[in-house]
């Protein structure tokens, strides 16, 4: 990974990587080193210019000292990756269930 965007409100989105027709998201799945982690989270809250947020502070400061990996996500039976919805109220996460 060379950055980290949380929903982002401009209209120019960097292209993803793996397809310069799409744009990466992230799945909130993440693993890490136990260290690593840790001093992330007592140094994002030791800021008190940080909002607290482990997407919009802690992972972008990350990024800038620490080697992160992406994966691409592709469906193996269709062999494509293009449905993305934001479930971060419970709203959204009913809807996104129910659209299909």
């Amino acid at each position: 990974m060379t950055g980290f965007e949380e929903k982002p409100r401009h209209d120019h989105p960097v292209r993803s990587r793996f397809d310069a027709n799409m744009v990466s998201a992230s799945m909130g799945i993440y693993a890490f080193n136990t260290g690593v982690l840790l001093r992330a989270l007592n140094e994002d809250a030791e800021d008190p210019n940080s909002t607290h947020d482990f997407a919009r502070d802690a992972i972008p400061r990350l990024l800038q000292r620490c080697r992160a990996i992406a994966y691409d996500f592709r469906d193996i039976n269709a062999k494509q990756s293009r449905y993305w919805r934001d479930v971060g109220t419970l709203d959204a996460y009913y809807e996104a269930t129910w659209t299909w």
